[in-house]
C-alpha cells in the first residue's frame, strides 16, 4: 500500500515545506480512488500500487507547481517539463493498471498467409 512519504520520496525526498504533508495525503487519497476505480480485476498488486503512487506523485507535484504560480506568479519551464513527464508516467501506470499487466495486448491477429484471409471475394 503507497504512503505519503512514498510520494514524496519518489519526488526526490520533497520537504514537507514545499508540499505539505495534508496536500501530499488528499493526493494519495484521490489516487486510490481513482485507481480503484479504473483497474482491472486482474491488475496486481504491484500494479495497482505503482498506478498509485505515480498518480499521487503527479497530484502533488502539481499542487506545488500551483503554489508555485500564486507565490512568484508564473511557473518555471523546467519545472512544467517535470510536470508533464510525471504525467505521462502516471498515464503509463494506469494503462497498466487498466489492462491488469504490463504487456500490450494485440489488437489484431496476422495471419501466415494470404490464402488464409476470407472476404475478399
Amino acid at each position: 500500500m503507497t504512503t505519503t512519504d512514498e510520494v514524496l520520496t519518489f519526488l526526490n525526498k520533497m520537504t514537507k515545506n514545499r508540499v505539505k504533508t495534508e496536500t501530499a495525503e488528499l493526493m494519495l487519497s484521490l489516487a486510490k480512488t481513482e485507481v480503484s476505480a479504473e483497474k482491472s480485476a486482474s491488475a496486481s498488486n504491484d500494479i495497482i500500487d505503482s498506478a498509485t503512487l505515480t498518480r499521487a506523485a503527479y497530484l502533488s507535484y502539481l499542487a506545488y507547481a500551483t503554489e508555485q504560480e500564486r507565490s512568484v506568479g508564473e511557473v518555471p519551464a523546467p519545472l512544467l517539463t517535470h510536470l508533464m513527464e510525471l504525467k505521462l508516467l502516471a498515464e503509463q501506470h494506469m494503462n497498466y493498471a487498466r489492462r491488469g499487466s504490463t504487456a500490450r495486448i494485440p489488437v489484431i491477429a496476422t495471419t501466415t498467409s494470404i490464402d488464409t484471409t476470407t472476404g475478399f471475394e
